[in-house]
């Protein structure tokens, strides 16, 4: 089970690193702190209430960042309602353990 556990957070932190090192403009941040919002809510959240919670960020840039997150498989977006989750409950997990 341990050695799970550090695979699995290794995988996290190399997720991150991916991030950090790939994400264009200041979205790095953005983008980090939208997973750790997000990895609380199994339900995912919308786009004005993670606009809520950070603030200090412009709108469209959460926009452009979610879209990154999509596109790099870490988030999936429910038509049906319009919020953004994890796109694996495991991942979310995982995030949540090592960054909340």
């Amino acid at each position: 089970s341990t050695r799970k556990e550090s695979s699995a957070a290794s995988d996290v932190y190399k997720r991150q690193d991916h991030i950090n090192r790939n994400y264009p403009d200041g979205t790095d941040r953005v983008a980090n702190h939208l997973l750790v919002e997000l990895c609380v809510d199994e339900q995912g959240m919308t786009i004005d209430t993670l606009h809520n919670k950070i603030k200090k960020t412009d709108k469209q840039i959460i926009k452009a960042t979610l879209r990154y997150l999509v596109e790099d498989g870490y988030l999936v977006l429910d038509e049906s309602n319009h919020r953004y989750r994890f796109i694996f409950g495991l991942l979310r997990e995982y995030w949540q353990k090592v960054f909340s």
